[in-house]
């Protein structure tokens, strides 16, 4: 059996707080609440109602109050976040899951792909870090 070194065990322990800490902050926060986040919420409702990705030229994800769109940059999150919508509009179908009344499968959605995409990015931080190639 392969003993882990400290330095192992020191990423592994840091990617667990940075994930508990973001898992925590997404249930404290309110959805919704962030400044751009019905815009970010826009580019998901529509890639579920259009089945496809935005251009930008969109009137339906304009956010005038602010005057631009993510639509001419979808984010990978947002990507995620409507494949994991349309797997959670599923679950009742098949009776595996009651909880998904309310907004509940757009919120999980939402902070599950939030939270996974932030863990990814800092694993592949320490990843770039480890090996001594940081633009890599």
């Amino acid at each position: 059996m392969k003993m882990l070194t400290k330095d192992v065990w020191m990423e592994i322990l840091f990617s667990l707080f940075v994930f508990s800490v973001w898992l925590l902050w997404a249930f404290i926060l309110p959805l919704n609440e962030g400044p751009d986040e019905n815009m970010r919420l826009q580019i998901v409702e529509f890639i579920l109602e259009y089945g496809k990705l935005p251009t930008g030229y969109q009137k339906e994800i304009m956010d005038y109050t602010w005057g631009f769109t993510y639509g001419f940059r979808p984010i990978l999150p947002q990507m995620l976040e409507a494949l994991l919508y349309m797997f959670s509009a599923v679950l009742p179908r098949m009776r595996l899951c009651c909880c998904t009344q309310g907004g509940w499968p757009m919120f999980s959605a939402e902070w599950c792909s939030w939270v996974t995409c932030g863990l990814l990015e800092v694993c592949s931080l320490t990843n770039a870090l480890r090996s001594g190639c940081l633009y890599c």
